[in-house]
């Protein structure tokens, strides 16, 4: 098989068209793992600085202490949402995410995207954040969904 770049085979298991050559004739396609990755809506998509902002803003928080390497709860509930709205918003992968939230490894992404998923499910608080911050950034609650 190929040997791609570990950024490029996770945007390709994500349903990446690439072209090859001139024309869209020839272009590969990859069929998406999981629906739930594509962006909640096509158009204007808040990009990953916005997301990360609006979090850190909502929750009193500079963007540094957001993503910095604090173990503390208030800042790792914050920063597993910034995860989740980044996935939720964006549609990138969690080696993308990773990238963005300073240089942390997609397993520790996944991890917290699992970790988010389940609190949002158990706590009506941390997912009415989820909706305030989604709005906040000009996105319909509607598109909300706790399946990343």
């Amino acid at each position: 098989g190929l040997s791609l770049h570990p950024l490029l085979e996770s945007r390709l298991t994500g349903g990446l068209v690439l072209p090859l050559g001139e024309s869209d004739a020839g272009a590969v396609t990859a069929s998406p793992s999981q629906s739930t990755r594509k962006p909640a809506r096509a158009g204007k998509q808040p990009t990953p600085r916005r997301v990360i902002a609006a979090v850190a803003r909502y929750y009193g928080l500079s963007t540094a202490d957001l993503l910095g390497p604090s173990q503390r709860r208030r800042h790792v509930r914050p920063r597993g949402l910034a995860f989740h709205c980044l996935r939720l918003l964006t549609g990138l992968s969690s080696h993308a995410i990773g990238g963005f939230c300073g240089g942390r490894d997609h397993t520790t992404v996944l991890h917290s995207l699992k970790v988010t998923a389940r609190l949002l499910q158990a706590d009506p608080g941390l997912a009415g954040d989820l909706e305030a911050i989604v709005e906040s950034l000009g996105k319909p609650s509607a598109d909300l969904s706790a399946d990343c």
